[in-house]
């Protein structure tokens, strides 16, 4: 069986080098740097960004969060035409500064469907810089999440990013097996599924029994692997030794 990749999300405010270490060390495959966790992660800075490369070294898998401080907390995901202007500068200097992928969205205002034009725009941005893509949780803000799988693939995004439960809800990964497994299913290894929604090291096998093939399936943990408020490697092991045992 091919291993089923984590990715740890990390907040940038802090000694983002060794909590960037502490990931890889515990195993992690990936990093998603973002800044304000508190407020769903907003685009890091370009000083947060160049630590957790020199804390990777040559490693790949460095994620960063493309997504305006201007969004704000109420989880809008809609942008005018100058802040897609600034997110093409963001993902510019995320690939300056040694990211291997980005992770952005954006939506119709006033409408839960996906801003053609714009995400086009952010795609060949990142295309041109050489970044793979991954469509964060605006995808769970939808109202046809069917329709946007296509058009995702068609786009050539890489990856979404979904709990398989409507954003701003309290549903866990594992309340949400159902629509995950529609997503899966209907994603057929043509984009990786990265399973987020409370992702813990106990909650991991039971999950994976329940979704149909993990050939393009990864997990994404934020607090489940936190102690003390920060990313913990032996809570990371943990997550990876469970996830493939």
């Amino acid at each position: 069986m091919i291993p089923v990749e984590i990715v740890i999300a990390a907040d940038s405010q802090e000694n983002i080098a060794k909590w960037t270490r502490a990931a890889i060390e515990g195993g992690a495959s990936r990093i998603e740097l973002c800044a304000e966790m508190a407020h769903d992660g907003l685009t890091p800075s370009d000083q947060a960004i160049m630590a957790a490369r020199e804390a990777l070294g040559a490693l790949p898998g460095l994620m960063v969060m493309v997504r305006p401080v201007f969004a704000g907390a109420s989880g809008s995901f809609s942008y005018d035409k100058p802040m897609i202007n600034l997110m093409c500068r963001q993902i510019e200097q995320a690939a300056a500064y040694g990211a291997n992928g980005v992770v952005l969205a954006a939506l119709q205002r006033r409408q839960a469907n996906i801003h053609l034009g714009a995400l086009r725009q952010l795609v060949r941005t990142a295309k041109r810089n050489r970044l793979s893509i991954t469509f964060h949780r605006a995808f769970d803000a939808m109202s046809d999440s069917r329709s946007a799988i296509e058009i995702l693939v068609d786009i050539g995004v890489d990856r979404i990013l979904t709990a398989g439960s409507a954003w701003g809800g309290k549903n866990s990964a594992l309340d949400s097996v159902q629509t995950l497994s529609q997503t899966i299913r209907q994603a057929a290894d043509r984009l990786e599924v990265v399973v987020c929604g409370g992702i813990t090291a106990e909650m991991a096998p039971c999950l994976l029994a329940q979704l149909p093939g993990h050939s393009r399936i990864s997990l994404h943990a934020f607090s489940g692997v936190l102690s003390l408020a920060h990313t913990d490697a032996r809570r990371v092991r943990a997550l990876v030794d469970a996830t493939n045992s």
